[in-house]
């Protein structure tokens, strides 16, 4: 072992200690260490297999010109029974387009059942995880969608303004070997709601997690908590899922309490309830195509 190496291995050693950290982040620094030069220079990426978790955003932006391909499906309530096959006789959907214009910034836009709804959306990442530069991935995501169900606003309340809904969103995560997390607030504004009869805003903590099992498998996890909520009854989202990527393919198999796609969908429109049996089963599938 070189001297550098030494000096390197024992001024971690005193920053550890210091920090009270525990044994087990020196074998992590035994690994790091081990890590060939020439891919030391990577960063972490793809903390979150997807640019979507469950229904929300993750960190990770498409690369650089890369387009993907969403087709999302969410069935009916599982607690429907037999009757309506355990929901697989309805479906909410959303199609939609994304597309990295560099490696860290993206958009994309998509269009779902869902109150036929049409959403856009632009993402930047200009903090990504890299070993001794920055511990984190930090990504801001600015969204739009508009309802286009005719003949429900009031006369008055008809126009495309009122018919928005604009979303600002903080995100930052933090990936280990098999382990990711993160945290994601998100501030959402209805400049009409059919509901309230006026502007609405909400204002959430979105938190997910993701396992890798194998190279192709992960296990995710993704939990929106209200903070301020309106006068209608809605309900907090969570969504339990399964990643299996294979090739050009990412599928991701979901069950959740939210049918919406965008984020005034699952932040305003989910009502039902885990513990009552309201469950919809759904999957997203991305298809991703190289431009350059």
């Amino acid at each position: 072992m070189s001297s550098l190496r030494i000096a390197i291995r024992w001024t971690f050693s005193l920053l550890l200690l210091w920090s009270g950290q525990t044994s087990s982040y020196g074998q992590d620094l035994d690994s790091l260490l081990a890590v060939p030069s020439d891919e030391s220079v990577w960063p972490v990426i793809n903390g979150f297999k997807g640019s979507k978790i469950g229904s929300g955003q993750s960190t990770s932006l498409p690369g650089n010109g890369e387009l993907r391909l969403f087709v999302g499906h969410r069935f009916g309530k599982i607690n429907g029974g037999f009757y309506e096959f355990f929901g697989l006789d309805q479906a909410t959907m959303r199609l939609g387009f994304d597309y990295g214009f560099t490696d860290w910034l993206a958009a994309g836009f998509g269009r779902s059942t869902m109150e036929k709804t049409w959403d856009l959306y632009v993402k930047a990442s200009p903090i990504q995880q890299f070993p001794g530069k920055s511990p984190v991935t930090a990504t801001f995501h600015a969204a739009s969608s508009v309802n286009t169900l005719r003949n429900v606003y009031p006369y008055e309340n008809d126009g495309l303004g009122d018919r928005l809904s604009v979303a600002l969103q903080g995100l930052v995560s933090r990936s280990y070997r098999k382990f990711s997390i993160q945290v994601a607030p998100v501030y959402l504004h209805n400049f009409y709601d059919l509901r309230s009869g006026g502007p609405t805003h909400f204002f959430s903590t979105g938190v997910a997690a993701r396992l890798r099992l194998t190279r192709f498998l992960d296990l995710t996890a993704e939990y929106y908590a209200l903070i301020v909520k309106p006068s209608y009854n809605v309900t907090d989202p969570f969504t339990l899922g399964v990643d299996i990527e294979t090739g050009g393919h990412l599928f991701q198999l979901v069950l959740t309490n939210a049918q919406g796609m965008f984020e005034k969908g699952f932040l305003t429109n989910t009502n039902g309830r885990w513990t009552e049996g309201d469950i919809y089963f759904g999957f997203n599938l991305i298809r991703t195509f190289y431009m350059k």
